[in-house]
């Protein structure tokens, strides 16, 4: 059996994670594991049957967690089953989507925006659209997790930006950061 590729495109609530992987000829469906850091072993989440089905929903997590999943594939011939390896890993952290507020009050310069808290972050960063390059580029970083608005600056009168939020989480030397929802289009004055 081939490798069962987990996919960085994965979306948590804070409380449970939706993870995706690509599909293994042959297989009779997968296995989802979850690493235990205290014991140091893999510990089986879910059971995923036929080799059609490449997503699941793990429940049960701890906001703020930083999580590490691995799938391996598995064939079922007869009462044995045999599994595929895996080098493949996602490490994730257990946090909710930060969406901006749709209302925000503006200068000719800067915007005044707030988004829900997000439990489990260490804070929050605030990008806005570079249209001429096409990236997001960051605006503002908020080191507090209660801290739900902030000011945005460096706009231009007469001009709409596009800004969205994402929490963060610092562990140890380490960043993880939650998706952004919804995103917001200001106008400045």
């Amino acid at each position: 059996l081939a490798n069962a590729k987990i996919s960085t495109d994965y979306s948590s609530t804070g409380t449970s994670f939706t993870i995706k992987w690509g599909k293994v000829t042959g297989a009779t469906g997968y296995k989802v594991y979850k690493y235990n850091g205290s014991t140091g072993k893999w510990v089986l989440v879910k059971t995923v049957s036929g080799a059609n089905t490449l997503s699941t929903t793990v429940s049960g997590i701890t906001p703020g967690s930083v999580i590490k999943f691995k799938v391996n594939a598995y064939l079922t011939k007869g009462t044995k089953t045999y599994y595929g390896k895996t080098k493949d890993y996602l490490y994730a952290a257990a946090l909710a989507p930060a969406s901006l507020k749709s209302s925000y009050t503006a200068t000719t310069t800067s915007a005044s925006v707030s988004w829900n808290k997000v439990s489990g972050a260490t804070g929050y960063k605030i990008y806005k659209y570079d249209s001429a390059n096409k990236k997001w580029v960051l605006a503002k970083t908020v080191t507090s997790a209660s801290t739900t608005s902030a000011t945005v600056t460096g706009l231009k009168s007469k001009t709409t930006t596009k800004l969205k939020v994402n929490a963060y989480l610092t562990k140890g030397t380490k960043t993880y950061y939650g998706k952004a929802g919804t995103t917001l289009t200001i106008a400045a004055k």
